[in-house]
């Protein structure tokens, strides 16, 4: 066998292990997404155009990764060198919880982390230029990301039925396509199979967007939807912007917008997020009752973005400028 067509093996529950031989060279798009026992590709020495490292599935020379073992779960940290992921490179790994991106890659394809369930840290490459379409659609854990100054683009339905609750967009983001941040859920009122043809409720957390740059750019290549969210969702997203960037009004895509200004806070399950807009985040315990903090320290944080999980003790936070 030289060639293995596009979805040969898609969803299949019985496969633990994949061997290509010499001979192959060819791998269709998905042929092996969402195989839920897959533990491993095994790829021979000998074959010019497939490699395996750790069993996750890359080209010959390692620089794109293919795909990932549907069937394994925890954490992964892409290997230094990787340049690009595949269209659905992890699809369907519904057990992976938190997923590391070196600053070698600078493209991802079409889904490449869509069905991802569990998937909830995401830290991006800072030269990545786009979100693909559908790159996190129906990652229902990933609650906050931020997309580096390196994204121009943010792709259709990129984080639908994402649970996102909070996104800080870069300087770079220039447009953002329909239904980026459409965050809603379908629910067939009084339960049904896959096709609803009854009456429908609809779902969905409130997402908040802090952008870092000029206004984007709305695309809307099918029609007339909300760019931000979907038609049906009753609760749009709430946008910040920094006073100094361009293109900002009182309203961007039907959304009032707001200045974004020191700390804003969101209260989680796993923590507060803080989120602020220029400065150092500086940390301070509790003195004692009616006294507020000193001996301030700064935070470590390389993003604008901070989770602080839940302790006993007391603690300030303030802002200082650089």
């Amino acid at each position: 066998m030289r060639f293995i067509g596009a979805f040969a093996c898609s969803g299949s529950w019985n496969l633990t292990r994949v061997v290509i031989h010499a001979q192959v060279v060819g791998i269709g798009e998905g042929a092996f997404a969402r195989v839920r026992g897959l533990q491993a590709f095994e790829v021979a020495e000998a074959n010019p155009a497939f490699a395996s490292v750790e069993g996750v599935l890359f080209n010959k020379d390692r620089t794109t990764l293919l795909q990932f073992p549907a069937g394994r779960g925890g954490d992964y940290a892409i290997p230094a060198g990787v340049t690009a992921l595949a269209p659905g490179a992890f699809l369907g790994c519904t057990a992976l919880r938190r997923v590391e991106m070196p600053d070698s890659v600078t493209n991802m394809g079409a889904g490449a982390f869509s069905g991802c369930e569990a998937l909830d840290v995401v830290s991006l490459s800072s030269r990545l230029t786009a979100i693909a379409p559908e790159a996190f659609a129906t990652c229902w854990s990933l609650r906050r990301i931020v997309l580096p100054d390196s994204v121009s683009e943010v792709g259709q339905r990129a984080f639908y039925q994402a649970g996102l609750e909070m996104v800080v967009l870069g300087r770079g983001v220039t447009w953002v396509g329909e239904g980026a941040f459409d965050n809603r859920f379908t629910v067939c009122r009084g339960g049904g199979g896959s096709v609803c043809y009854g009456p429908r409720d609809y779902y969905g957390a409130r997402v908040d967007l802090f952008f870092l740059g000029r206004a984007p750019q709305a695309v809307r290549p099918f029609g007339d939807r909300p760019v931000l969210w979907g038609r049906d969702f009753s609760e749009p997203p709430r946008v910040f912007h920094l006073a100094e960037a361009a293109g900002w009004g009182p309203e961007f895509e039907g959304v009032p917008t707001d200045l974004w200004r020191g700390i804003h806070l969101l209260r989680g399950a796993d923590g507060l997020t803080l989120i602020w807009s220029a400065g150092v985040l500086q940390a301070s315990p509790a003195l004692g009752e009616g006294s507020v903090g000193a001996g301030w320290s700064d935070m470590p944080a390389t993003a604008p973005l901070h989770l602080v999980h839940p302790t006993a003790a007391t603690t300030f936070y303030r802002l200082r400028d650089p």
